[in-house]
Formats: C-alpha cells, sequence, structure tokens
C-alpha cells in the first residue's frame, strides 16, 4: 500500500510538471509569434524578444545615426548626417520575413545558440536637403581656383612654374558622388580619388609647354657673336 501510494505520489507531480511544461510551451509559442527568439541579432543590433515593429524602429534610428566622413585636400574632414538628410531604410518587409523565418514552435532552441541576421537594407534620403547639406559643406564655400603651368622670365632666363591644382569642386561630381555611397551606407569617401576637383588645364608634363620652355632656354643660351668687317 505504502509503495502504491508513493508511485501514485510521484505520478501526480510528474503529471503536475508535465502539465506546468506543457503550459510554458504553449505560452512560449504564443508569445514568439510576435517576438524574435532570444540570442537573435539582426544587422548587429540586439532583437532578443523584440517584435518586427520595435525592429523596424531600431533600425530608423540607427539609420539616424549615419555619417559620412568627407576626405578632402589638405587632411580636411567634413560630415554629412543621416539625421541632416532624412536618411532612412525603405520598409520592405525583411525584417518581418526573418521573423516569420524563426517559427514559433522551435523557439526554444532558439536559447541553444545564437542567431545573427544580416541583409542589405534599401535606404533612401531626402534628395534636396542632401543639396542643401552639400551647399554648406565648408570645401563648397571655401574653394581656390586651379592654376595651369606656365613659362615666367626673370631678366635673362626663364623656368617653369608647376601647376597649382587648389581646391575647387566639381558640385555635380561631388553630388552624384554622395548620392551612391550614401545609398550603399559607406562611411567614407575620399574627393581625390573620385575626381571630385576641377584639374588644371595645363600640367608641367604638357607635350606643348615642354616644347615651347625647351625652346625658350635654348634661345635665351644662344649666345650671338657678330663680326664686323676692318
Amino acid at each position: 500500500a505504502e509503495g502504491m501510494k508513493g508511485k501514485r505520489k510521484w505520478v501526480l507531480v510528474l503529471g503536475i510538471f508535465a502539465v506546468l511544461l506543457a503550459g510554458v510551451y504553449v505560452g512560449g509559442v504564443l508569445w514568439f509569434q510576435n517576438h524574435f527568439f532570444f540570442n537573435t541579432s539582426v544587422n548587429g543590433l540586439n532583437a532578443s524578444g523584440k517584435t518586427v515593429d520595435e525592429m523596424d524602429e531600431m533600425a530608423q534610428n540607427a539609420a539616424s545615426q549615419y555619417h559620412n566622413e568627407i576626405r578632402e585636400r589638405g587632411g580636411i574632414r567634413e560630415y554629412i548626417h543621416g539625421s541632416q538628410i532624412d536618411y532612412h531604410p525603405v520598409p520592405r518587409k525583411e525584417i518581418a520575413l526573418l521573423k516569420a523565418s524563426q517559427g514559433a514552435l522551435s523557439w526554444p532552441f532558439g536559447f541553444l545558440k545564437k542567431q545573427p541576421y544580416t541583409f542589405a537594407y534599401s535606404m533612401a534620403y531626402d534628395e534636396e536637403k542632401l543639396n542643401e547639406a552639400v551647399e554648406e559643406l565648408h570645401c563648397m564655400k571655401q574653394m581656390e581656383a586651379p592654376e595651369d603651368a606656365k613659362i615666367e622670365f626673370t631678366g635673362n632666363s626663364c623656368q617653369l612654374v608647376k601647376e597649382k591644382k587648389g581646391t575647387q569642386i566639381d558640385r555635380e561630381k561631388l553630388t552624384e558622388l554622395l548620392k551612391k555611397v550614401i545609398l550603399a551606407g559607406a562611411t567614407q569617401v575620399t574627393l581625390e580619388a573620385h575626381g571630385c576637383y576641377v584639374d588644371p588645364a595645363i600640367t608641367s608634363e604638357d607635350p606643348a609647354l615642354q616644347n615651347q620652355y625647351q625652346g625658350m632656354k635654348h634661345y635665351l643660351n644662344t649666345e650671338v657673336i657678330y663680326t664686323f668687317g676692318k
């Protein structure tokens, strides 16, 4: 009798435990239908226990923290910030599709391993605000025009003066470059490498200028001796 009583007690305990466990599982299924599993990250953002709407909002906030470093001649650095140009991801249900791929029934496995997800957001910005941000850059306000290489005469000699690059920006090239790198999410760009400066039309390596310079040197170095009759 004692043995049967003890056996029933354990059966009852196990039954209650099974019911509780089933309740926890069912509750988890219901909850994780709308929330990401624990140990989940999306594009580096912690998604554990977050809803799709919460992750969309986090993605929006992350986009507002974006900035692009513009590297200019002379070691100057300037920045365009996401908040200046209304930089934001375009909702295309990528996050919702990631959530759906997890499947609520398998939520306990979320505790066993990390689940990092990465995908490329489709980004957008306000073009008018970008144009305004470009106009406000220091490099657009303080420009030094390039100077061509030239020949200078001093007395009876001449010298070839090298061109000066200056800092004059090609506004159209700069704007088009920034549109591309910002949509791609790049965080820095070097203007010189992308040909955003207006170059001198004539450099010291120009063949025509070199020929002219060599001809002038030869002419100035030529000694003319006049012989008069006795």
